[in-house]
């Protein structure tokens, strides 16, 4: 079966794959207590909340086309584009594991 362009876009596994070997990151960071005034400063960020040892991140929605909220020890990877998105560990090491050539 052949797919439009937009239908191949518009699936989830297919837009991961396109962002992974098109985008070029341009800046991580962790969350962790160490990081939250630095993860004041970033543009995408809209608001921090912190209890006991949890933190809570939410994401400006002009920024992100993902979950608007991340959590203590997750990353937060700026794209190319300028866009930013929420990665578990998992997730953030297969990226780095797995590189775009």
């Amino acid at each position: 079966m052949v797919q439009e362009w937009s239908e191949v876009v518009n699936s989830a596994s297919s837009r991961l794959f396109w962002v992974e070997f098109n985008m070029k990151v341009k800046k991580t960071i962790r969350i962790r207590k160490e990081n939250i005034s630095e993860l004041k400063k970033l543009e995408c960020v809209e608001s921090i909340e912190q209890n006991g040892r949890d933190i809570l991140v939410r994401l400006n929605p002009e920024y992100t086309e993902g979950k608007q909220e991340a959590v203590r020890d997750e990353y937060l990877v700026q794209w190319g584009s300028g866009k930013w998105q929420r990665f578990g560990e998992a997730a953030f090491n297969h990226l780095y594991k797995n590189p775009a050539k």
